[in-house]
């Protein structure tokens, strides 16, 4: 399972491992030990038996195996630039998707409408779900593509906006769209500051073209939610 940030220094379940990891082998270090290598950092974390946390050290033998599987050319992931997580549950078969979801993980959710690929296959490489899991989905008279192609085309599933209800600005991300109208998740502002924090429950409100004031870049990390750059508070405070 992949999951992607938008933004580079965004922080997620792995960098929170990874300063897990660091912060052991710096102790270890400054009381005197020796870490000559990364087989010696391996074997020390796994006698630390941390809770929570599994290690494995793959070999360079095992990279080639894995190497040799691959066929010579791997045919491209439709709108790879707007997926945010990609799923694996069966050799040869993947699930991708515009925003991330772990409500049923591990086994595989339908939310935000994932679709199907068979990267082996020359033809039909991107499947339909079956009629159960679309059946699970909010009806939609545009599939993703076409919608898309009919609404400018920086407005698409994933990426955050602000837009206007009731003469007043909200932050929110894009979940579904459709020809004439795109549904927001929308962020509650605390005490009227660039600071924003998902609610308790989500907020999905349909927005028409007009109301859509414009693109934003995913909120920064704050230490009480997340926080607009200062190119978006601009914008934000204009509304």
């Amino acid at each position: 399972m992949w999951n992607y940030s938008e933004r580079p220094h965004g922080k997620g379940a792995p960098d929170g491992v990874g300063g897990a990891v660091k912060r052991m082998a710096d102790n270890h270090i400054h009381g005197g030990q020796d870490l000559k290598s990364p087989k010696d950092v391996y074997e020390f974390l796994v006698q630390k038996e941390v809770t929570n946390i599994r290690f494995k050290w793959i070999d360079e033998a095992d990279i080639q195996v894995f190497d040799e599987m691959l066929p010579p050319s791997v045919p491209k992931v439709p709108g790879i630039l707007n997926t945010h997580q990609i799923l694996s549950f069966s050799v040869g078969e993947i699930f991708y998707r515009a925003l991330s979801c772990f409500c049923r993980f591990p086994e595989m959710c339908h939310c935000f409408s994932p679709s199907k690929m068979r990267p082996d296959k020359s033809k039909d490489l991107e499947e339909p779900l079956t009629s159960e899991v679309q059946a699970t989905q909010p009806e939609n008279p545009n599939s993703g593509e076409e919608a898309e192609e009919e609404l400018d085309d920086k407005y698409t599933v994933g990426k955050f906006v602000i837009v206007r209800y009731d003469q007043k600005p909200f932050v929110g991300q894009i979940t579904q769209l459709n020809a004439e109208h795109i549904e927001v998740n929308c962020m509650v502002q605390i005490c009227g500051k660039n600071i924003f924090k998902w609610p308790a429950k989500r907020d999905c409100i349909m927005y028409s073209k007009d109301e859509l004031v414009s693109v934003i870049s995913e909120p920064e990390p704050h230490q009480r939610g997340a926080q607009l750059t200062k190119y978006d508070w601009l914008p934000f405070n204009e509304v």
